[in-house]
């Protein structure tokens, strides 16, 4: 009970001095409310961009890259793209053909609107297959580039990004014009997305070997027996991946530098924010 009383007068003697040292208060609570709130922000931002990437992602979707190596690096030669296709479990659209799809990823330039900052972002060239493998793709504008053709289809968070994606427009790629014929939405995806006929663009580029191959699975749960029957063959030298461990490996580079920067500046805000509240409290002792 007498610590009780105590702990209620020295409350009450902290609270009746606030009006006399405001500002010193004042500083103190900023400092560290700055702090948090900057630590918090940076954090969300990667939780954000990283809820972003998976927005999409399907379970019975599998991706086959060369062994060991990351989605640039990856070569799947027609060779291997053919055996991929005969292995169990790759679902049949409503044409009866295999949902299957073959990429080749390339660098592409972009300038910013408004700044003109130049960007590099990759356009990826895959199969008609892309719109039964995805139906969350919507055409908002045009439509779907054809087979053969030097056409480009971009995703609306490109158009309002960058400039020369308007349609109708003219861009170089290869020294050869792509006209853009159509603008999409995906699902809920805010990335830029540049996507031409796969075939068409790795002759541009000189090209004899994919990127990768997705296959989308009658279920989920034949991801492994399709692993297995591609595992079976080492002389491809090749291994499937869920789209979702696809994307994670993608995105861990990105998230690792955006959560050292969110605690590297949130260190140095809660250190400045520590000294403040010290000179303040020497402040408030010196008076």
């Amino acid at each position: 009970m007498n610590f009780l009383r105590q702990s209620t007068a020295l409350l009450r003697l902290n609270l009746g001095g606030l009006a006399a040292r405001s500002g010193a208060v004042l500083t103190i609570l900023i400092g560290v409310t700055c702090a948090v709130g900057v630590l918090v922000s940076m954090l969300a931002m990667g939780t954000g961009a990283h809820r972003q990437a998976l927005g999409d992602v399907r379970d019975d979707v599998a991706v086959v890259v060369s062994r060991g190596s990351s989605d640039l690096d990856s070569s799947v030669s027609r060779d291997q793209a053919t055996t991929v296709a005969d292995l169990p479990g790759i679902s049949l659209g409503s044409d009866g053909k295999l949902l299957i799809g073959y990429q080749s990823v390339v660098i592409m330039e972009g300038h910013r609107r408004g700044t003109g900052a130049r960007v590099f972002f990759p356009l990826i060239g895959t199969s008609p297959t892309v719109t039964a493998m995805r139906p969350e793709i919507h055409f908002t504008e045009g439509r779907m580039f054809q087979p053969g053709l030097h056409e480009l289809v971009a995703s609306n968070p490109c158009v309002r990004t960058f400039t020369g994606f308007e349609l109708g427009a003219e861009r170089d790629v290869r020294g050869v014009d792509w006209s853009v014929v159509g603008h999409f939405d995906q699902g809920n995806s805010m990335q830029c997305q540049v996507l031409a006929d796969v075939e068409t663009l790795m002759t541009v580029f000189g090209r004899n070997a994919f990127t990768n191959v997705s296959v989308e699975l009658k279920s989920p749960r034949d991801f492994d027996a399709f692993r297995t029957a591609l595992e079976a063959n080492p002389s491809l030298n090749l291994e499937a991946r869920r789209e979702r461990d696809q994307v994670e490996g993608r995105f861990k580079g990105f998230k690792a530098l955006l959560n050292f920067a969110a605690y590297f500046v949130g260190a140095i805000m809660a250190v400045g924010a520590t000294l403040g509240a010290v000179n303040s409290l020497y402040s408030i002792v010196d008076a």
